[in-house]
């Protein structure tokens, strides 16, 4: 099921949990010049050609989408239970990291 976070509901979640999944679905270029620590880089055409098997441990866990909304529909095809859609860009409130990231490669 695929869900709309508020982006005050993201930011107090990014203060108070430290572990969970956020996929980028931005492409590259954007995703290097500023990110959110932790956050995989994992563009649309990057997911559509990867591996189930590869995100399966994450499938019964939230996880948190920023980019392409098309994205969270290739996720929930895939068998993830709990999306949660942030927006296409990152939040203004959020502390991010410029220049870098981890990239799904």
């Amino acid at each position: 099921m695929i869900k709309r976070i508020s982006q005050k509901d993201f930011l107090t979640l990014l203060e108070n949990e430290k572990n969970f999944p956020i996929f980028d679905f931005r492409e590259q270029n954007f995703f290097v010049q500023e990110y959110i620590i932790g956050s995989i880089n994992l563009p649309l055409a990057t997911l559509q050609l990867s591996s189930d098997e590869l995100y399966e441990h994450h499938k019964k866990h939230p996880v948190y989408i920023i980019g392409d909304h098309e994205g969270c529909a290739t996720l929930e095809k895939r068998g993830f239970q709990h999306i949660f859609y942030v927006g296409l860009t990152i939040p203004k409130d959020i502390p991010i990291i410029r220049l870098g990231g981890l990239r799904h490669a």
